[in-house]
């Protein structure tokens, strides 16, 4: 059962710059394309996601208050951390915020997304999830849908909670921190999505990844990065490129098709025909 806070309101889309996140997070020379980093994030997101720089007043005041959706018991935390020296962090460890029963094989894997999304990440900002777990919101520009169940709303960009990373909101220095998970991703790396469900936010747009982290494959010319809960399905745990996977996917889903309907669709019609039931 998915646990998170109440689900209402509408996204607010801003163009003010993020706040800042580690440096490390930025890509490598010669990954992604310029435009990374460049593409305007929403601030807010339903009552999902705000974005750290929406909190914090010009003169570095806390705007908690103004959020209702922002669990209350941060503002004792942060205005204690107010005090610390500018690089020493706010450590956060993890907290539970979706959780299904544990993915056991590759082809359940495949069976229970509601979506499959091969996209490229064009945008890192820190901020508040579901008003209580602090991290990052990695926004990706949609390369393909591998996989579309009908009702999965088919938008250019999905964005996605990351429950680890450093960021700063206003002059705190926040560290989130959770194990099993990998390495945040860095502008211009991969993804592949599968979640389980579809959005709950009004415009349909951020991804639901579940605690254990089972949703997402990070690659990039290296390689993959996965949870250590993927790690147990051995075909994420020898492929070697998100294009290995997606094949895997590919000839999965058209043995189904034959199975079910008697032909198999061509490669890359899956984006353009809702599949019901695949």
């Amino acid at each position: 059962m998915l646990r998170s806070s109440g689900l209402i309101a509408a996204v607010c889309v801003s163009a003010l710059l993020a706040a800042p996140v580690a440096t490390d997070l930025w890509p490598q020379e010669g990954w992604g394309d310029e435009r990374a980093g460049k593409i305007p994030i929403p601030s807010r997101i339903g009552d999902l996601w705000v974005s750290a720089e929406m909190l914090i007043s010009r003169n570095d005041g806390l705007l908690l208050a103004a959020y209702p959706m922002i669990d209350q018991r941060w503002s004792t935390e942060l205005a204690a951390a107010l005090q610390y020296p500018p690089e020493q962090c706010l450590e956060i460890g993890p907290g539970s915020y979706a959780s299904y029963a544990r993915l056991e094989t590759f082809s359940g894997a495949v069976t229970r997304a509601a979506a499959i999304i091969h996209g490229t990440v064009v945008g890192i900002v820190g901020g508040f999830y579901a008003g209580m777990h602090p991290g990052l919101l990695i926004q990706v520009e949609v390369r393909e849908w591998v996989k579309r169940k009908s009702g999965y709303p088919e938008t250019p960009y999905v964005y996605f909670y990351y429950p680890v990373g450093d960021f700063r909101l206003g002059s705190i220095r926040i560290c989130k921190k959770t194990s099993g998970w990998p390495d945040p991703p860095k502008l211009g790396e991969e993804v592949l999505l599968s979640p389980q469900v579809t959005p709950m936010d009004p415009e349909g747009i951020m991804a639901i990844v579940t605690t254990d982290g089972e949703e997402m494959v990070i690659g990039n010319p290296a390689g993959i990065r996965i949870s250590s809960a993927l790690s147990e399905i051995e075909e994420f745990r020898t492929a070697t490129s998100i294009e290995e996977l997606k094949r895997l996917i590919e000839e999965m889903l058209q043995e189904r098709d034959v199975h079910r309907i008697g032909f198999a669709r061509p490669p890359g019609r899956r984006g353009v025909v809702a599949v019901a039931d695949a």
